[in-house]
């Protein structure tokens, strides 16, 4: 349920790129790179908001977002959906990630969660099987902080691949209004998955 809403969606943004989010039921995260991105790339760039927030407090750095960060941690997600489609008129690279939870705010902040990356990443991890490679750094994400581990649902990839199909053209960094948590990334660099 869950990796078919993420497929429905990133398919929607093959045109545009946009980075816009789905508007849909889980929450989310989407990025963009103008070149290729790895899967586990992308989702260690919104791992990397990790370094800004107190996980005690539940506090992040004033100068900082970290609601792509609190998405991939939250202990209300139980399943994950991601897709991942290149842009049909630039080529950049569209990624969605949404999770599913009784509440969009799986930690309890309301912050913006779009994220645009500028520094590039030549040495991208070669990409394997879609579910695992988004799951495994999650899933490590997670276990860092003393989460249980989130499963992989078909149905919330589905609806981010959807989503990310929509963006695919302008990759214009726009939250989709979901019912799922989300979160955006972009980038003019290559990033891989991972990075994201």
């Amino acid at each position: 349920m869950v990796a078919r809403y993420a497929a429905d969606y990133a398919e929607k943004r093959i045109s545009d790129c946009d980075l816009v989010h789905s508007g849909g039921p889980y929450g989310e995260n989407i990025a963009w790179n103008s070149g290729d991105l790895s899967r586990p790339d992308a989702v260690r760039l919104w791992i990397d908001k990790k370094d800004y927030y107190n996980l005690k407090s539940g506090v992040c750095d004033s100068s900082q977002v970290c609601r792509q960060y609190t998405q991939v941690i939250g202990c209300n997600s139980s399943r994950l959906g991601c897709a991942k489609v290149i842009g049909s008129n630039n080529g950049g690279t569209f990624f969605i990630c949404n999770y599913d939870s009784p509440t969009k705010d799986p930690i309890g902040k309301n912050q913006s969660n779009i994220m645009v990356a500028t520094v590039p990443n030549p040495n991208s991890a070669a990409e394997g099987l879609l579910p695992q490679d988004y799951l495994n750094v999650h899933n490590m994400a997670r276990a860092a902080v003393g989460v249980r581990p989130i499963t992989w649902d078909n149905v919330v990839a589905m609806s981010v691949a959807n989503y990310a199909n929509k963006r695919i053209s302008d990759c214009v960094l726009i939250p989709s209004k979901g019912l799922y948590g989300k979160n955006l990334v972009g980038s003019k660099d290559d990033l891989s998955g991972s990075d994201v």
